[in-house]
């Protein structure tokens, strides 16, 4: 199996434990599973997952439900730190490394959950799971003693929440990682909430970043300001107002739309009263109940807003740098109002 010897995290030790296994009742149930037996051999082939996956997409809907509690099950039962800490051995630089070969008890589980770690990871990359039944297991799995196991269960997470993911420690085998916490925290909020990031959740975020530049290029022709940055034919790397592009790619830091344009970063900048206008929708990652409603402001007047709506983890800033006070109102009036649905469904989530 050499080629599974090279994917797996924990090497030639682990994958040689379980192939020359007699093969124990919790090894044989996992193979039996339709899911777990294609990814393992798909794995065992190639090296990679792909065949599975266009066997995933081709399945139906009941068999895709099937397949993803399966791999939810297959991330435990783990063994712990403790378990596997008389195997582990420390290389020239301190840093412990498996070293000693587990036994069958140990092993099997490990590679059971490397591979349902991994079946996990490549399917949220294709966006191919929006079940929260997934998130609480995968949770727990973040937390697992094994580094690679551990990561690939961590990047499931961001990849189906699109979360800030902080993995900061899951390069070293450990018996707890305290990013897990903040993850466990997070789900006592949001499992009464929205925790996916689904298709629904980003048509509701582009509809509002349409509606809320919208607003704010009919604010700027109020004041006779023009700014062609918030018209249908923007750059692609700007806001088209029509079809505002979502960064899907940036789960590791939770931001999903950013726009910042003025003269601190634009050659030619025709606005003669506007000097900057910035829009970030993010997910907030940080569990409170209350909304939180505030802004920033200059000599009185106020130049930005900041809007929470904590059950859909979604937070939104905006800003504006204007001389012209006409423009200033009607732009953060404006935002407001077109946070409106979203601030709907916030409540209707809670109820």
């Amino acid at each position: 199996m050499a080629v599974g010897m090279k994917l797996f995290g924990f090497g030639v030790l682990l994958c040689t434990a379980v192939h020359n296994a007699t093969g124990s009742d919790y090894w044989r149930r996992a193979a039996n599973r339709e899911c777990m037996a294609l990814l393992e051999s798909e794995v065992s082939r190639t090296g990679g997952t792909q065949a599975w996956i266009n066997h995933y997409r081709q399945s139906m809907p009941s068999q895709q439900r099937a397949c993803v509690d399966d791999l939810a099950r297959s991330l435990s039962p783990a063994p712990t730190y403790n378990d596997i800490l008389p195997y582990l051995t420390k290389d020239r630089l301190g840093n412990y490394q498996l070293g000693k070969q587990p036994p069958p008890e140990i092993s099997e589980p490990m590679y059971i959950n490397e591979l349902a770690a991994r079946g996990l990871r490549d399917l949220t990359v294709e966006n191919l799971v929006d079940d929260p039944k997934v998130i609480p297991p995968l949770i727990e799995c973040a937390d697992h003693p094994e580094p690679s196991i551990a990561t690939n269960c961590g990047l499931a997470l961001s990849n189906l929440t699109r979360r800030a993911y902080s993995g900061a420690d899951v390069t070293r085998w450990t018996p707890h990682r305290p990013f897990v916490d903040e993850w466990r925290a997070w789900w006592e909020v949001l499992k009464h909430g929205h925790p996916v990031f689904d298709e629904f959740l980003a048509n509701e975020c582009r509809a509002s970043i349409r509606n809320m530049l919208v607003r704010v290029a009919r604010a700027q022709r109020l004041g006779n300001d023009s700014i062609p940055y918030l018209s249908d034919e923007s750059p692609p790397t700007r806001a088209g107002v029509n079809n505002p592009r979502l960064d899907l790619d940036s789960g590791w830091s939770g931001t999903l739309f950013e726009f910042d344009i003025g003269a601190h970063n634009t050659d030619w900048w025709p606005a003669k009263k506007t000097s900057r206008i910035a829009l970030v929708i993010r997910r907030a990652g940080n569990p409170n109940l209350d909304s939180q409603v505030s802004s920033s402001s200059s000599k009185g007047e106020a130049t930005s807003l900041h809007e929470r709506f904590p059950m859909l983890d979604l937070e939104v800033l905006f800003s504006i740098d204007t001389t012209d006070d006409q423009i200033r109102r009607a732009a953060l009036a404006g935002v407001h109002e077109a946070l409106g649905r979203l601030r709907e469904l916030d409540l209707k989530t809670r109820n």
